[in-house]
């Protein structure tokens, strides 16, 4: 008699479940998406792709968001898009006249979330014009990012980046990653020169730099 009163109960539970579904259903999906959050703000459909990245990156981020979040999401979202290639007729060396090497130097990892690699590497030709060239190149996708030229040799800051007023804008980053040319301007002074800047003005910040060992005076 118990048996039945239970099998009872349990198939009443059972039928008003099934009717009262279309009211308790947003409540269980509620509840769902709350716990794929890992990064609030960011999109659901690149929360996985968050929780993909190294879990140093996934703490970087979400430390960042606590001081700067709006700089932490626009970051955060760049990195997650595929990375942009930099031009196929970039990735073979261009034929210079009688080039020599003027300057040297290598990207810099600058934390977890700000690494780089590759060289850059500014070529003097014989007509006295200035190429610079990115090889081995890579970074993360980055908001409005561009190629400075600075004064300084480890820039922090914009403010450090563009000392001395003697800085020079030379473009749009051509990719986030791949082989890149730049015919600098004829206005590039190097003996002035100690860096190459990738900066993002969108976010006013430094993402990698290059120290330059300056061969020519």
């Amino acid at each position: 008699m118990r048996l039945r009163l239970l099998l009872l109960f349990i198939g009443a539970i059972l039928v008003v479940a099934t009717y009262t579904f279309p009211f308790w259903q947003p409540l269980v999906q509620q509840d769902a998406a709350v716990q794929e959050i890992a990064f609030p703000g960011l999109a659901l459909d690149l929360q996985d792709e968050f929780l993909s990245l190294p879990p140093e990156q996934q703490r970087a981020y979400l430390n960042l968001r606590q001081t700067e979040p709006e700089q932490a999401l626009a970051m955060l979202v760049a990195a997650l898009q595929p990375r942009r290639a930099a031009p196929e007729d970039d990735q073979e060396m261009p034929e210079l006249n009688a080039p020599i090497t003027a300057a040297t130097g290598t990207f810099l990892t600058l934390d977890a979330i700000r690494s780089a690699r590759g060289t850059a590497t500014i070529f003097q030709l014989a007509d006295n014009s200035l190429l610079m060239r990115f090889e081995d190149f890579a970074m993360p996708n980055a908001p409005d990012a561009r190629v400075y030229l600075s004064p300084a040799s480890e820039p922090a800051t914009s403010e450090e980046m563009l000392a001395e007023e003697t800085a020079v804008e030379v473009g749009e980053l051509r990719g986030a990653i791949g082989n890149q040319n730049y015919v600098l301007p004829s206005s590039v002074d190097l003996t002035l020169v100690r860096s190459v800047v990738i900066y993002s003005p969108q976010l006013d910040l430094i993402y990698t730099y290059a120290p330059l060992f300056v061969r020519v005076g």
